[in-house]
């Protein structure tokens, strides 16, 4: 085999690598969806659903950098609220906490009403993620991502 088969064998197959690692990321394209995970962008709110739990995340006004931001958080009253905050995805910035400020019970599910505080950095195009990590009455943690972004202008 000459060097130069096997450099351009390699090369192919390092570009063939690379190019299924991009189409991968974008698991949509190959219809795969997690369904403890999504974006809240040009909407503000989203829902995830398991076989038997729900979480439902709703920010009250439009999501803005260092502004106080309500929202309210909706679990199936099979869940509680071990861990929640906001880290930065494109910037990391430490966790965010959210503090829980009230919880009714109505039907089968407990609202939670929240409040987080955003900063600003030096990206004018901050991608977030809220986590929530719950815990089931068998004592399962799950933890549910829901994505969101803010521009700076």
């Amino acid at each position: 085999m000459s060097p130069t088969f096997f450099t351009r064998t390699l090369i192919t197959i390092a570009i063939i690598l690379v190019v299924m690692g991009f189409l991968f990321s974008q698991s949509n394209n190959f219809g795969l969806k997690t369904n403890t995970q999504c974006n809240l962008d040009n909407k503000t709110q989203c829902e995830l659903n398991t076989q038997s739990e729900v979480v439902s995340v709703k920010f009250l006004q439009t999501i803005q950098l260092e502004e106080e931001l309500k929202l309210t958080i909706t679990l199936s009253d099979s869940l509680k609220i071990k861990q929640i905050w906001v880290q930065g995805i494109n910037m990391y910035m430490g966790k965010t906490a959210v503090i829980l400020e009230n919880v009714t019970h109505i039907s089968s599910s407990f609202t939670y009403d929240g409040l987080l505080f955003l900063g600003a950095c030096s990206e004018p195009d901050m991608k977030w993620q809220l986590i929530i990590q719950t815990e089931n009455t068998e004592k399962v943690t799950q933890s549910w991502f829901f994505n969101f972004e803010t521009h700076r202008h």
